[in-house]
This record gives C-alpha cells, structure tokens and sequence, in this order.
C-alpha cells in the first residue's frame, strides 16, 4: 500500500499487477512527486536485473546490490538522478530462476529456461503486446494510492502513469535490459491511438554500474 510522509516528500508504494499478457504478475515500487506539486516533468521505468538474493555480501559489488534494490531505486537514486518532478517506476519480474536469474516471460515471446530471450520477432498482429503490457502495468498506480482514501492523490498518480505527452525514459540494468528492445527498436514507446497514450522515449543502458548508481 502507498504511504505519504508529508506534503512536501514524495508518495511511495508498491503494488503488483499482471497486465495485458498473464504468465505472472510483476510488482512495482513506485515514486511520485509530492501530491499536489507541479506536473510530472518526466516518466522514468527502471527494469531490475537478476536477483543478488543469496549472494554472500563480499561476492556482490556495493553498486550491483544498490541497482538491484527496488525502494531505493524508485525513492532515492532515480529522483536523484532524473530531478524530483520525475515519476519513478521500477519494476520486477514476475519470476526468479531458482539460481536467481530474472524471467521477464511477460514482456518476451521465447525465452530459455534461464530467461535469455530467443529473439524479437513480433506475431503478426502483435507487434504493440509489450509495450500495452507495461503500460497496463502503470495503470494500477491510480488505485494503489486510492486505497489510501485520498482522491487527490490517486487523480496524481494516474496521470503520472499515463499523462499524454510525457517524456519517459526506460532503464534497464543486467537482465532487466531484455525487455528494451520490444519496447523501443519495434514500436514507438507510447504510440497507441487505441490507447490515447502518446509520449517520446529513451533508451537509457549504461556501460558501468557507476554511470546510474
């Protein structure tokens, strides 16, 4: 459930959702600008790599543990680093390998049992599928914050999951980097007459963990 520490600090919470393509369901932690404050300047989605649970602390570099903590993600380090009128989604998953090896099934057509994708090609008549799925995946932000019993704040967080004409940026580090081709090199990000949803995009992949930690 979301939770609003004062009307000056962000509104932060976590929800999961399944989507428009089943085989699971992916949960978000997500970071908004303060309830009330100036539009959302701009849409950040970080996609998560491999899970480092497990891992003993001296066999995980400090920045692949920060980069694969999904609060700290969506609260601190990317209003930091994308200013703080940027709503921040970060987004799991919906499966784990039992060796810890993110399965991002949902998002691509074929994956090996380990997750890495075998190709990109898109079905006829399904070239958007992905990129529908994440922005349905959005859409539950509205209700998360409802919950909460402020209409304010949910008619805040829907927009900033959906407003048209938002700059979004999509991260993904390690794994989560499979799911950036169907999302961007196939479609434009955003680009759905049936879905009244228009925004340009970036793609954001870092060469080193130090570049987004």
């Amino acid at each position: 459930m979301a939770a609003l520490a004062g009307a000056t600090q962000r509104v932060v919470g976590r929800y999961s959702a399944t989507g428009t393509r089943g085989r699971g369901c992916n949960p978000i932690d997500y970071s908004l600008p303060p309830a009330g404050a100036a539009p959302v300047g701009r849409r950040v989605i970080f996609f998560v790599g491999d899970s480092v649970a497990g891992i003993p602390e001296a066999d995980a570099d400090a920045d692949v543990r920060r980069l694969s903590d999904p609060a700290h993600l969506a609260r601190a380090l990317l209003p930091g680093k994308f200013g703080g009128a940027t709503a921040c989604f970060v987004v799991r998953p919906a499966d784990y390998h039992a060796a810890g090896f993110a399965l991002w099934q949902n998002f691509l057509q074929r994956t090996t049992a380990l997750g890495d994708p075998l190709g990109y090609r898109p079905r006829p008549g399904d070239a958007l599928a992905a990129t529908r799925h994440l922005i349905a995946l959005l859409q539950p932000v509205g209700a998360a914050e409802a919950q909460r019993g402020d209409a304010a704040a949910s008619a805040d967080a829907t927009r900033a999951a959906s407003a048209p004409g938002t700059p979004t940026v999509l991260v993904g580090f390690s794994k989560g980097g499979v799911v950036l081709p169907v999302n961007i090199l196939r479609n434009t990000f955003f680009r759905s007459n049936a879905l009244h949803c228009t925004a340009t995009a970036r793609v954001l992949i870092p060469a080193e963990c130090s570049a987004i930690s």
